[in-house]
């Protein structure tokens, strides 16, 4: 391994951070990482002993400079404006949300949104684990909020967008004309 040939690597599949040690690639700096002494990193590079490649639970990390991915907050879709409401806990025996959704196309917020709304007029739409989304109407129970830190895994369709974690679902709101008619009904009954 050499640092040209793992930024190279790293660059073609579109992600933002190289990391050498033994070739790492992610566009998210991962939690709890932290800065260490430049000094750890004093492996020599198998291709090029004239280069450090990190050291033992060490990476050099070269930032290629683009935007970082984010968590998107506001998705306008058909008729209505879908809010990003935060990062929930989930878990397969208790759905936070209870309808998954395929998108052969990849997911990602847009993606998403648009199909709970084409899938039955869902009002909620959540991102799990880079590639997942699931619909309802209602965030269900048991689950609780927690850190957007806690949502930033990658989608799998986009590098520039976080697309919830493993067990950690990032859910919009529909706000549009949509959610309103939606809420009408659910006062009336017409909705079980």
């Amino acid at each position: 391994m050499r640092v040209e040939t793992c930024i190279n690597f790293c660059s073609s599949g579109n992600y933002i951070f190289a990391g050498v040690e033994f070739g790492h690639c992610d566009s998210t700096i991962q939690i709890p990482s932290q800065l260490a002494a430049l000094s750890d990193c004093n492996m020599p590079c198998s291709g090029n002993v004239n280069e450090t490649c990190g050291g033992p639970i060490r990476l050099n990390i070269f930032d290629s400079g683009k935007p970082p991915p984010t968590i998107v907050r506001n998705v306008t879709q058909g008729q209505g404006l879908w809010t990003y409401q935060g990062c929930f806990t989930d878990s397969v025996s208790a759905r936070t949300l209870g309808f998954g959704v395929n998108i052969p196309s990849g997911t990602t917020a847009e993606s998403c949104t648009a199909a709970c709304q084409a899938a039955g007029g869902f009002v909620n739409a959540g991102l799990e684990n880079g590639h997942e989304c699931w619909c309802d109407n209602a965030i269900n129970a048991p689950t609780q909020r927690v850190g957007d830190a806690d949502c930033r895994m990658l989608c799998a369709a986009s590098h520039n967008e976080y697309c919830g974690n493993q067990n950690r679902v990032a859910i919009y709101q529909s706000q549009g004309l949509f959610a309103d008619g939606l809420e009408e009904l659910y006062v009336e009954g017409a909705v079980p």
